[in-house]
């Protein structure tokens, strides 16, 4: 069965830190360490780093537990009290945009990204992301500086939804503003929420390895590069 519409992960799929993790992370907690600064607490990097690390540990373990999306400002919440900061609206809201700083400053997209996403539209394929996101607006902010985002018919993150991969919602969320069938539809995703959460509402499956090449098994397809995802759809296109 042809397809018509592809959904596309983003962070680990479309775009990638262009630094390490591991230094992606530290950045923030200077970014972060900058701020906390500014409003009169002296910890050092290295505390900051710390609870900025266990934070995310404890906001992880929310959101597998329960497919609920912690946004930027709740993992900031548990990252002061860590630290044991009282916040306020305006201390908070100055975090959550220093937490999110490297996602502007220090991604850039996948290797042929930009010539599949119109390759794509060049079909006549619709275009949906599907993605679990703290802060969607900065997701949206950084597909528009790629040059990406009049090509996305339809936009789930899951901040904005509330639910995240691999719940059904997200993926169903999407389809529906696609106007399309999930048998007629195909997912691209480099995680295990991306595949089995679209197996489990009906799309076909492509593993992209990005960064991250996790052992999951339920693919229908696995791929290295885009140009390995275009000649798979050209299958499906002419079976």
């Amino acid at each position: 069965m042809k397809i018509e519409a592809v959904l596309l992960d983003f962070w680990g799929t479309m775009v990638y830190p262009n630094i390490s993790i591991e230094e992606y992370f530290r950045r923030r907690a200077k970014y972060l360490r900058n701020v906390l600064i500014r409003h009169g607490y002296e910890h050092g990097f290295n505390r900051i780093y710390k609870e900025l690390l266990k934070a995310r540990e404890i906001s992880d373990k929310i959101r597998k537990l329960t497919s609920r999306e912690v946004t930027v400002l709740g993992e900031m919440v548990i990252f002061a009290e860590k630290l044991g900061i009282e916040t306020n609206g305006d201390l908070l809201k100055k975090l959550s945009s220093a937490y999110m700083r490297p996602y502007y400053l220090f991604t850039k997209p996948a290797p042929d990204l930009i010539e599949f996403v119109k390759w794509i539209h060049e079909r006549g394929l619709l275009l949906g992301l599907v993605s679990n996101t703290m802060y969607g607006r900065a997701t949206r902010r950084v597909l528009k500086r790629i040059g990406l985002r009049k090509y996305f018919k339809a936009i789930a993150l899951s901040d904005e939804i509330g639910f995240r991969k691999p719940h059904k919602k997200i993926f169903m969320y999407a389809l529906r503003r696609l106007k399309v069938k999930a048998e007629r539809s195909l997912m691209i995703g480099d995680e295990f929420c991306d595949i089995y959460g679209a197996k489990k509402v009906g799309l076909r499956a492509v593993q992209y390895i990005g960064f991250r090449n996790e052992s999951i098994g339920l693919e229908d397809f696995k791929a290295k590069s885009f140009k390995e995802v275009k000649e798979y759809i050209k299958t499906l296109s002419s079976a």
